[in-house]
């Protein structure tokens, strides 16, 4: 009886033992994400991947010549300002949120 519980303990222990191993593949992949490179673009730039894959710029962060607003035909000349590559609105002072709406005459899927 002690020599078939010790059998058991030895067969319970291997494969606790096995199991809690890493694979092959699991180290495979782990060393594909450690060895990954990833290619990251400048701001308000794509890279050229992402150009491959369909992705377009809303904004080029230097002008709005692109952009128009609400109800308007071009861009509004107040309120507005295109500062350090970013798009800026100048607030009133009485805390009411900006409400932003991209419309397109294209379909966008990518953004």
């Amino acid at each position: 009886m002690k020599k078939l519980f010790i059998l058991i303990l030895i067969a319970v222990t291997a494969q606790f033992i096995i199991a809690c191993s890493p694979k092959t593949e699991q180290k495979k992949e782990a060393e594909q994400i450690e060895n990954a490179t990833v290619e990251v673009a400048a701001p308000n730039q794509l890279t050229q991947a992402e150009m491959d894959d369909g992705w377009v710029l809303l904004f080029d962060g230097n002008s709005t010549s692109e952009w128009r607003g609400y109800n308007l035909e071009s861009f509004p000349e107040k309120g507005w300002v295109v500062e350090d590559g970013t798009l800026h609105v100048m607030g009133s002072g009485k805390g009411k949120p900006v409400v932003v709406v991209i419309l397109s005459p294209k379909e966008i899927q990518k953004l």
